[in-house]
């Protein structure tokens, strides 16, 4: 049941990504290639810039894209060869870059802890794909069960490219999804008649009603305490058996 929250959660997330994505391909495509130039003074050196000034989504024109959603993701074999399955991969074929998102909706106290077992699980697979020639990120988000998103959220959309209002859009998306999911499963737990809470109401029940007059229609044959305990119990331990049986 709580893999369901998290389904909705990464289906939101995979939205999220797609459409700015296919935006930046249609303005890339409509606009065709533009080239900047950087001017220095003679004898100076310019500055390499980085991806985070335009982000990872207008490099290229030709992304795709797979989630591990519904149907089991198969990595793409060209980048590389492994079983492990991040939840969303976004890769160009033609400039042979990779964007691995990787969701976790944990509770907001272990949000840090969750960012960085994510990072290390996945290292090996950053090697290798390294190691065929890819350029490859990593981002591992999380969004908190109680709508709280981890940093790692805001900075891997910027480093996509998706900055200000829009950014700020999608982020409410996910926060607004991760807390309708969790009041469903709050509402869906108060109904549940086998919840801790009325797991113990019944076996106080029991116990104050059911196991005492038990107790004293045995005593009133003549047994003591202890042989009525034990002929309660085993007749407990036969019924368990019989259900867990049936």
């Amino acid at each position: 049941m709580y893999t369901w929250r998290y389904d909705k959660v990464l289906g939101t997330l995979y939205i999220a990504s797609r459409h700015p994505r296919e935006k930046h391909q249609r303005a890339k495509e409509k606009q065709g290639k533009t080239y900047f130039c950087q001017f220095v003074n003679e004898g100076e050196k310019g500055q390499k810039k980085t991806v985070e000034g335009n982000g990872l989504l207008v490099t290229a024109t030709d992304w795709q894209m797979l989630m591990d959603l519904k149907q089991k993701l198969q990595f793409p074999p060209q980048i590389a060869v492994t079983n492990q399955r991040p939840d969303i991969v976004i890769w160009s074929a033609s400039t042979k870059q990779a964007i691995l998102l990787e969701l976790t909706v944990p509770w907001e106290e272990r949000i840090e802890d969750a960012y960085e077992r994510k990072r290390l699980k996945y290292q090996d697979l950053l090697a290798e794909c390294r190691d065929n020639g890819w350029r490859v990120w990593l981002f591992p988000v999380e969004v908190g069960s109680r709508e709280f998103v981890g940093q790692s959220m805001w900075r891997a959309w910027r480093a996509l490219g998706i900055v200000g209002g829009e950014r700020s859009k999608l982020i409410g998306n996910l926060c607004k999804e991760a807390e309708t999911a969790s009041m469903w499963l709050w509402r869906k737990r108060l109904r549940d008649p086998n919840r801790p809470m009325k797991i113990d109401e019944k076996l106080t029940e029991m116990f104050d009603n059911v196991w005492t007059d038990s107790m004293e229609a045995l005593e009133d044959l003549g047994l003591g305490e202890e042989e009525c305990v034990k002929i309660l119990l085993h007749f407990l331990t036969v019924i368990a058996l019989f259900l867990i049986v049936d």
